[in-house]
Order: structure tokens, then C-alpha cells, then sequence
């Protein structure tokens, strides 16, 4: 998980107020929190974990570099030292919203300045007040069958396909491959599974051919618009806060398959706190059979349960769009971060110096650049014809507003994903690390 909090470092050296933007849930940043400041030791030795605002978690719950901290001790580093100088931030902002954590952030809110401002997802999937922010602009794969795969879900009835995908970073085993593709086939539901080319040789042989009646297998997929589909009745999913926070958004319920990081904390949430979906449990050997994928896919889409995790899926899609909605928590707390930004602009909080006018989209998801038509990928650096906004160039005599990146891999690393921030309401293009 990637940071950099040295552009806090170097905000407050030139006098510059300065945020920091977890990408994470608040339950992920405080268990980290709560190791860097010597409040849990490592290895724990007597589970369950108990920290104020966030359930028991047993060892399996707890992000991975805390539950076997020996396991990636680099990764552990660089994680925990997001939370060196975090202490000197002016703020913390959380790809969150407070009504999903909001036990957690009221206990977050006693120890630093927190708002929570997701989720990050373009405003069309999400409070529809911006109907072209469709993309978060940036795609890892190229979308070669995508047109393809949301062909074959419009001809499958409602809530009728399992959607299979793992991120862009988690590899599984040769093994897990074969046990995950014959579960998939064992349920009897449609599937659509992301396979990444370099993962395609771990299928089973003859498995494609097999499937072909009842599976779509796909190197890529627009993953937001698969998961809006009317088709779509289950996400089963590695538990990557992108993707859940995207389920959530949608009304999808999930299995979680979690492998590494903050994924076993986020199953934990999906299955146990808003029920909205269950965990797949592994054998002795760390392998998870075919026999507890199958039954797992089959508990979510059929029978009683499974209309009861629909149900909470549902349910949590409306308090999400709520949040990023006009007066919403999300959408108050990033009108009061605008707020505190203009009035110390206007006092000289920030330092002295003259503002440059730039012109930025009224929103913006990735990176400041307007896209092509038609695409959802960035093109040029967008035309004055948007919206302009006051933006001090930070420098020795230009100071401004630092926002330093800190958290997951993925979309949501180091760089926005803010396609709920409206910059229409003379907002900030912030300098990210």
C-alpha cells in the first residue's frame, strides 16, 4: 500500500495546511492507527482484538500485515509509516461515510479531525448529479470484450448471474483456480468471470469449453456497469474496499474471498456488521474447496438468507447515494472542508501569495482530464469553458493546499477518485503526493 506522507512534511516546512486522504475504511486506518502508536502489539497474542468503535476481530478479521505481521514486513513498514507525522494533518479524510462506520468514525473523531467524504464513485452510479462522470478515467486492462460481456448479461434474467472478479493484483493458486472454476459450475448459476491473461494457463483444462452453456469468461470488464446490471445477483469478490464500497453503492449482496491486506477486515464488515453478504471459509491446507464455494454462492442467491442479504444490500445502496447526495454527510463534510480552505484563503491561514485560476471539470475522478467522448478515458487537460477555480501554486512564496495520498493499492492509490467532490462549488484541485 503505497504512501507518501513526506508531502505532509513538506506542506507544513513551507507553512501550508495540509489533509490526509485514507483510501481505506476507518476501521482498516484505525487498527493501523492504533499498531503505529504502540496501542496493539505485534504478534497478538490473545485474541479477540478489541478496539473502541470496531467489533471483536478475531486474527482472520485483522488486516493481514497485523494477523501474520512476519508474513510481508516491508509492506507492514511502509503502511504503518503512513501514520509517522500524521499528527501534524489539519485534517483526515476517509474514503467512507458515516452511517457505514459510524461507531468507528465517532471513536476516530476523539483522537484527530476527521470527515468522512465517500464513497469515491462516479456520480452516474452513485447520486446521478453529474450523468457523464461514468469512469473513474484510468483503467489497468484494456476493455477489449467489455461491449461483449454487458451483450450476454442484458440476455440473462434478473438477478439470475454470479459476477467473479479479484481486482487487478490478486493472483490465486493453480490450485484455488481449478477449486474456484469447478464451485462456480457446481452452483448452477450463470457466471461472468474476470480473468486476467496472466492467470488464464491456472484453469482447469477443457473448463472453457465445458462452460461455455452457463459461464462468460472475460479478460476485463467495466466493472460498475456489470455491477449495475439488472442480470448481476451476486459479486463474488476478493473484498478490495473499491470493490466492496462499489457493491455497496449498487445494492449487490457478496461473497467474500479475501486474500491479503485490508480484504479480511472488509469481509469481516460484509458478512458480520451490515449483512450483506457471507465468507468463504478455507480448508487446513489454506485451499477454499469447490464444496464451500458452491454452497456459499447458493446461500446468497437462493432461499431466505439470501432475500435477507438482497434486502441489506439494497438497503445500504440508499444510505450510500444518501451520503454523496445534495445535504448528505459526505457531500456537508466536503462543503465544510471547501468552507475551512476558502476562509483560511481569505485570512491568510494559508500562508500569503498569490491564487492561479485553473480550469478543472465541475468534477473529476482521477486525474484532471477531460475525457474523450464516448471513452471514460482522459484526454487533454480540460478547456476554460469549465468551471474555474482559485488554486494557490504551493511554493516558497505561493503557498496552497497539500493533500497527501495515503492507502490502498489500486484506483484508489495516490490519487483521487472523488467523482462524488462536486468542484463546481468553487472548490480546489489538490496537489497529490
Amino acid at each position: 500500500m503505497p504512501s507518501s506522507p513526506w508531502a505532509l512534511d513538506v506542506a507544513k516546512e513551507f507553512g501550508l495546511v495540509g489533509a490526509a486522504f485514507f483510501t481505506q475504511t476507518c476501521a482498516v486506518t484505525y487498527i493501523f492507527y492504533y499498531v503505529h502508536h504502540g496501542l496493539l502489539t505485534l504478534p497478538v497474542s490473545s485474541p479477540p482484538v478489541s478496539i473502541p468503535g470496531l467489533p471483536l476481530l478475531d486474527l482472520e478479521d485483522m488486516p493481514s500485515f497485523i494477523s501474520a505481521p512476519d508474513s510481508y514486513p516491508a509492506y507492514l513498514k511502509m503502511v504503518l509509516d503512513q501514520f509517522c507525522n500524521v499528527d501534524k494533518a489539519d485534517c483526515i479524510l476517509v474514503n467512507s461515510f458515516y452511517k457505514l462506520e459510524d461507531s468507528v468514525v465517532d471513536a476516530m473523531s476523539k483522537v484527530c479531525t476527521l470527515l468522512t467524504i465517500g464513497p469515491t464513485i462516479p456520480s452516474f452510479f452513485s447520486d446521478k448529479r453529474v450523468n457523464d462522470d461514468m469512469a473513474y478515467g484510468l483503467n489497468f486492462f484494456k476493455a477489449h470484450q467489455s461491449e461483449t460481456c454487458i451483450e450476454w448479461l442484458s440476455s440473462k434474467p434478473k438477478g439470475s448471474v454470479v459476477y467473479v472478479s479479484f481486482g487487478s493484483m490478486a493472483s490465486l493458486s493453480e490450485e484455488q483456480m481449478g477449486e474456484l472454476a469447478w464451485g462456480l459450475k457446481g452452483s448452477s448459476h450463470y457466471f461472468l468471470w474476470v480473468v486476467r491473461a496472466s492467470e488464464e494457463a491456472k484453469l482447469p483444462k477443457g473448463f472453457i469449453n465445458e462452460e461455455l452453456e452457463k459461464g462468460f469468461l472475460v479478460r476485463w470488464c467495466p466493472q460498475l456497469e456489470v455491477l449495475a446490471s439488472n442480470a448481476i445477483g451476486c459479486f463474488f469478490t476478493h473484498c478490495g474496499w473499491n470493490s466492496t464500497s462499489e457493491a455497496l453503492t449498487l445494492g449487490v449482496p457478496m461473497v467474500g474471498m479475501p486474500q491479503w491486506t485490508d480484504q479480511t477486515t472488509n469481509a469481516k464488515f460484509i458478512k458480520d456488521v451490515w449483512k450483506v453478504g457471507v465468507r468463504v471459509r478455507e480448508g487446513e491446507d489454506g485451499v477454499v474447496r469447490r464444496e464451500e464455494i458452491e454452497a456459499c454462492i447458493r446461500e446468497v442467491m437462493e432461499g431466505e438468507r439470501g432475500k435477507e442479504m438482497k434486502e441489506n444490500a439494497m438497503k445500504w445502496s440508499g444510505f450510500t447515494r444518501e451520503a454523496v447526495g445534495e445535504g448528505g454527510t459526505s457531500d456537508r463534510n466536503i462543503d465544510e472542508f471547501v468552507s475551512k480552505l476558502k476562509v483560511g484563503m481569505a485570512t491568510g491561514g494559508f500562508g500569503t501569495g498569490h491564487p492561479y485560476p485553473i480550469p478543472v471539470p465541475k468534477r473529476f475522478s482521477y486525474f484532471p482530464t477531460r475525457p474523450k467522448p464516448g471513452t471514460g478515458r482522459g484526454g487533454a487537460f480540460p478547456s476554460p469553458d469549465r468551471v474555474k477555480i482559485m488554486f494557490p501554486i504551493p511554493g516558497p512564496s505561493r503557498p496552497g493546499y497539500v493533500l497527501s495520498g495515503r492507502g490502498g493499492a489500486g484506483r484508489g492509490c495516490a490519487c483521487l477518485g472523488w467523482a462524488g467532490l462536486n468542484l463546481g462549488k468553487k472548490a480546489l484541485l489538490m496537489l497529490l503526493s
